[in-house]
């Protein structure tokens, strides 16, 4: 029976380190950003989306700490991010907005934050480059803003009204 035993343990250390091997595998050709950390923040794996996301040579290092490094206007952004960290190790899947300055000028990133199970404090983070669709919903916000100043300001009335007759919007004039 201890030999039966050993035996099935040795082939389920084998089978842990094949889905350990296949994971990693992923990870590295994973088209997203994709960081893992350990119970300290440090970084333990990058894969080279990662990397480029942030502007970092093959030997610079991929941790919490390059992250804080490219803030865009760190002291504002800093405690948050610390604290979003802190969560995630914590145990709290999260995910947030950030402002950086890597290569290419400043962009923002979405960061999602999961927990790694079975191993408490590591946390395996995705970044998403943001920034072109914050443009696009400024500009609609912008647009939206501009019409309705035009619509607010025009020299007639202007109204619009449900199927029941109920007024929605009047214009200054009405």
């Amino acid at each position: 029976a201890a030999t039966v035993m050993a035996a099935w343990r040795a082939g389920a250390h084998h089978a842990e380190d094949s889905i350990g091997a296949l994971m990693h595998l992923a990870a590295v050709g994973a088209p997203e950003p994709v960081l893992l950390t350990g119970r300290d923040g440090a970084g333990l794996f990058a894969n080279r989306a990662f990397r480029q996301c942030l502007g970092l040579a093959d030997g610079d290092s991929a941790d919490f700490d390059s992250l804080l490094a490219r803030l865009h206007d760190r002291p504002r952004w800093e405690k948050m991010l610390t604290d979003l960290c802190a969560r995630a190790a914590g145990g709290e899947a999260i995910e947030a907005e950030i402002p950086i300055t890597a290569a290419g000028g400043a962009r923002w990133l979405r960061l999602s934050a999961t927990p790694v199970a079975g191993a408490a404090g590591h946390v395996a983070w995705q970044a998403e480059d943001v920034t072109e669709q914050r443009r696009r919903d400024a500009a609609d916000r912008r647009t939206r803003n501009i019409l309705s100043d035009y619509v607010e300001n025009l020299p007639v009335g202007f109204f619009s009204a449900d199927a029941d007759g109920r007024f929605l919007y009047a214009n200054r004039v009405l």
